[in-house]
């Protein structure tokens, strides 16, 4: 069964291939790509069929044509975001440049028999209904023009810094390493899919969403090449694939008929910067810097034909972490020589970024009717993460993170009908290690026989990955525009082909890790007593020759069909009706066999013959599974002008959209069973138990670890032979209006995400039961799979949802070239639930997941409200403002009130400070101000960006205890931690020069 299928897999891909080869000869649009409509008039009479209509973009001479129906309509696709004019026929009169902006939908109507004369006294046809503040899609998204992108203040330069502008799309920046991540909903930043020039940048193994973007402080793409984006946040059509929350479709830029270029260069550091507060209470700060600098270079080889775009950017950081002691009360009755190593590692601190970025681009204007594109980017880190709490310097971890990616595009205009065609390669590689190597030692706290809390880590840390992807795709688009029955149809097909390698090493603990525990006994306000500790434990990894050695590869394969018509009804009313087909082999999954020891031991498990489960679901020969059934997305929109004067639009859509089970939770089954971490106990003066075998501790036994005197600690992964791709409902309504140079959309979504991934515990108590008898709290950790070197079962099931109900209202003026100032504004109310946090896969606490109930959705803002703002001083100075406020976001809490047997999980809100307007949990405001200088034949500038003005205090991590026993809410549930979120007010300055 398996052999057909590869073999039928094989045979669709050669087909598919063959077929393209046989039509890039007369080879629309791509995602992301424009399109333009309209009626036209000669002489001021309703066109005839077959009138040729001239787009030109005006700064590469690129022109594409096509010709009226029979209705005297047009529709021109595949247009990327420029600056156009349009030629009627033979005629030298053409129409007034304007502006189209990454996946709009515009209507033109044009007359050639009204004209004007502009200031060169040459005749332009009239745009006699132009809708250029409308955009006439079914689609909840924002637009993020090149001037926002250029002028909003940030830190870095990251062109998504800007995506939270969109309705229901939240930006967070990590308190451990300063990565951005960019989330819609309830939903986590792996359902995201970022697509630019049309491709997407999917990553399939860790949880970031964007291939490249994993714990990572650095760009997903050089700014200076983005020319701008669009943030779709619902309703996407069909030709949208792998992502169920934030499409982002961004479109690069390209060479011109004139020489341009410029070079940049930011600056910030410690200086420049407010204190933390735990700065601000040890009295010192740390060290820190960030540079950034740069190239960028476009221009003509031939002259209307050939043209290209390079650009460099640099960033190398030296970021603040802090490293901090738990419980420093008990410092001065640690060991001396505890004592002295947090004396010599606790305080501030840097971690160190070096980040390059390259991107290269070729347009051929081959002819009016094709375009050929080539285009190049590389993405090379290196960086220091994992420190900062209680991890020390020597105990974080080197990363390494590499990304390369090669695109071909190939475009056609046919007289009503275009084709475009993709070929991609790509190679992003993930790889953390630790910094030292040798002995970890982690140090905590603990009474009564029981671990407290965690002091401070020393030594080599435990991390060893290297995890990625590889492959190649091709990918095909063709639109039809002239097909008319019971109105005007615009039908656009195409399918996608993947091969794709992913690969995922995980070696942990690759250094042995020492546990010691300090016994603090007889607490009291006045003494502390803390006894001598010896190590209580070491963990290892070791990997089994005979099954592996901790490394999983799978070489999958994605295929995908879609077909959408936009159906113009009548001239109000315009349905989007489309389907998408998707599919994927994914052979370490499907050819997985259970290892032998592991069936024996499951399947004469007495604990689970009376389970609320059948372990038959999860043992796996490499038959029972089968690649996932075909995904059916269906998408449906509709668009509809309330008013003859065009002003209002009603809009709104269902949709159904898949993405991927992440190969980083899949590949855990194979690795975790083939590098298991194995434990020794030590006897001696500790306050832990010592679980047989235990052995005196020698410094010695360190370097020469002895498997025979270690417990069983491999875990078991076992995934349902059944697994299901995650997948969202998306349902939508607004309408959009436009006022002069404004416009408004007040609008309503609703998403429904399930069958999201989870691990549950399998362990069963003596009698099949989960907790035991009288309880409803405890975790079974100790009734373990019998056998020789196993331990807990984790089942990995589908069952996360979430629910969320949002409103939101836009307010939005383009900043153009005959206006001196732009602004949006968005507000959205969210009312999110979920059944277990969402992305937070270990679901270990109940049997089922219905046990964790239905609860708010944790880190989801009730109300946040984005407000931008550019304007055009005088002097040449340019001024651009970002204001974001956002109100408490729930968390998750453990619950022990009514008894240490009956604990649940509940939801809290962090605690909040009025603000302005009423009370926010997080609020920033940001700013920069830039002057420019006319120097020859370009413009230098000097610049200051300052994030968060007023120096608010935007703390994180709350206090999630809701406290033990008979006790009562505590009073610093929901505090803080002393540890903010996002910068203390910074200032960063910049020079640079462009031609």
């Amino acid at each position: 069964m398996r052999t057909q299928f590869k073999k039928k897999t094989n045979l669709i891909a050669a087909a598919i291939i063959g077929c393209t080869v046989g039509v890039i000869q007369v080879a629309s649009a791509n995602v992301g790509d424009s399109s333009l409509k309209g009626h036209v008039s000669l002489a001021g009479q309703s066109a005839n069929e077959g009138v040729n209509i001239t787009i030109i973009n005006v700064d590469n001479g690129n022109k594409i044509n096509a010709t009226t129906n029979q209705n005297g309509n047009y529709t021109l696709t595949g247009l990327k975001p420029g600056n156009y004019k349009i030629q009627i026929g033979d005629s030298n009169r053409q129409s007034e440049v304007f502006n189209i902006q990454v996946g709009q939908s515009k209507v033109m109507d044009l007359d050639d028999s009204v004209t004007s004369t502009n200031a060169q006294d040459i005749e332009v046809i009239s745009v006699v209904a132009n809708f250029n503040n409308f955009d006439v899609s079914s689609e909840v998204g924002t637009g993020v023009s090149a001037i926002q992108i250029e002028r909003l203040p940030q830190i870095n330069r990251n062109f998504l810094a800007f995506a939270d502008q969109a309705p229901g799309v939240n930006l967070s920046v990590s308190q451990a390493d300063g990565s951005v991540s960019v989330t819609s909903g309830a939903q986590t930043a792996s359902a995201v899919n970022v697509f630019i020039d049309g491709i997407g940048q999917k990553d399939y193994v860790l949880k970031s969403g964007i291939s490249g973007q994993d714990s990572s402080r650095g760009n997903p793409f050089p700014q200076t090449a983005i020319g701008e984006y669009r943030i779709i946040s619902s309703n996407y059509k069909a030709e949208f694939d792998q992502v169920s929350s934030a499409a982002i479709t961004a479109v690069t830029k390209s060479g011109t008929n004139e020489l341009h270029g410029g070079v940049f260069y930011d600056y910030t550091d410690s200086g420049m910067r407010e204190k933390t507060p735990i700065e601000e209470m040890s009295g010192d700060k740390a060290d820190s810097k960030q540079e950034q600098f740069g190239f960028w270079l476009s221009g003509p080889i031939i002259e209307d034909k050939l043209h290209y775009f390079a650009t460099y950017e640099r960033k190398q950081n030296d970021d603040l972490r802090e490293i901090r002691v738990n419980r420093q009360d008990l410092i001065d009755n640690y060991p001396q020589f505890l004592q002295d190593a947090i004396a010599q590692n606790v305080g501030a601190t840097t971690a160190k970024f070096e980040e390059d970025l390259f991107f290269a681009k070729l347009d051929w204007n081959i002819d009016d009717d094709q375009n050929l594109s080539a285009s190049v980017k590389y993405r090379d880190e290196v960086e220091v993460t994992g420190i900062g709490g209680e991890n020390t310097q020597e105990y974080g971890t080197d990363k390494e993170n590499d990304d390369l990616r090669f695109t071909v595009n190939h475009q056609y205009w046919g007289d009503s009908w275009s084709n475009n065609l993709a070929f991609t390669y790509e190679d992003a590689v993930w790889s953390p290690h630790a910094r030292t190597s040798g002995a970890g030692a982690r140090y905590f706290i603990g009474t009564n026989d029981q671990i407290s809390g965690s002091i401070i880590n020393l030594g080599a840390g435990p991390d060893f990955q290297e995890k990625g992807q590889k492959g190649w795709s091709i990918k095909e688009d063709l639109t039809l525009t002239d097909i008319i029955w019971n109105g005007e149809h615009t039908i656009k097909m195409g399918f996608k082909y993947k091969a794709v390698e992913l690969t995922a090493i995980e070696k942990n603990p690759a250094n042995p890790q020492v546990y010691y525990v300090l016994d603090a006994t007889d607490i009291t306000e006045d003494s502390t007593t803390i006894m001598a500790a010896v190590p209580y434990k070491v963990e290892y990894g070791q990997a089994l020759d005979s099954i592996g050695n901790g490394a999983a590869v799978s070489k999958n394969k994605q295929l995908g069909f879609y077909i959408q018509d936009d159906w113009a009804v009548t001239d109000r009313l315009e349905l989007n009706i489309g389907l998408r087909l998707s599919f994927e082999d994914s052979p370490l999954y499907t050819d997985y066999r259970t290892p032998d020891d592991v069936v024996d031991a499951v399947t004469n498990w007495s604990n689970i013959e009376n389970a609320d489960y059948e372990i038959s679901d999860y043992i796996s020969t490499g038959n029972e599974r089968s690649s996932n059934d075909a995904q059916w997305e269906p998408r449906i929109g509709f668009s509809y002008l309330l008013t003859e004067d065009s002003m209002h639009l009603l809009f709104g859509g269902y949709g159904r959209s898949y993405d991927r089970n992440r190969f980083d939770n899949l590949q855990l089954e194979t690795t975790k069973g083939t590098f298991p971490k194995r434990t020794v106990y030590f006897s001696g003066d500790h306050s832990q138990p010592c679980n047989a075998p235990c052995i005196p501790f020698s410094e010695d036994f360190l370097t020469t670890l002895d498997q025979p005197t270690a417990t069983g600690s491999r875990e078991v992964f076992m995934l349902n032979n059944n697994l299901k791709q995650p997948y969202a409902d998306q349902y939508s309504i607004g309408v959009r209006s436009t006022f002069e140079d404004f416009s408004t959309e007040v609008g309503f979504t609703r998403v429904e995400t399930r069958d999201g991934f989870m691990y549950q515990i399998g362990n069963r108590r003596a009698d099949g039961t989960f907790f035991a008898p009288g309880t409803t709290w405890g975790v079974p950790w100790g009734d373990d799979i019998p056998g020789d070197g196993l331990s807990h079962l984790l089942l990995g099931n589908n069952g996360l949802e979430s629910d969320r109900d949002s409103v939101h209202f836009k307010l939005n003026k383009e900043h153009t070239r005959n206006s001196n100032w732009g602004g949006a504004l968005t507000y959205t109310y969210t009312d999110a639930t979920e059944n277990r946090q969402y992305g937070e896969i270990f679901s270990l606490d109940y049997p089922t997941i219905d046990g964790f109930g239905t609860n708010a959705s944790a880190g989801v803002s009730d109300h946040v409200l984005v407000a931008s703002l550019t304007y055009d001083l005088p002097w040449q100075i340019n001024f651009a403002t970002k204001v974001t406020l956002k109100s408490a976001a729930p968390f998750y809490g453990t619950d022990c009130r009514a008894g240490w047997s009956d604990c649940k999980y509940s939801i809290g809100y962090q605690q909040e400070k009025s603000f302005a307007i009423g009370k926010w949990a997080y609020r920033q405001i940001d700013l920069s101000l830039s002057k420019d200088f006319n120097l020859g034949d370009g413009a230098m500038y000097v610049r200051l960006d300052v994030l968060n003005l007023l120096n608010t205090r935007n703390y994180g991590v709350s206090d999630n205890w809701f406290g033990g026993a008979g006790e009562e809410l505590p009073a610093n549930n929901g505090a803080h931690n002393g540890v903010i979120v996002g910068p203390t007010r910074t200032l960063k300055l910049s020079v640079g020069y462009n031609f």
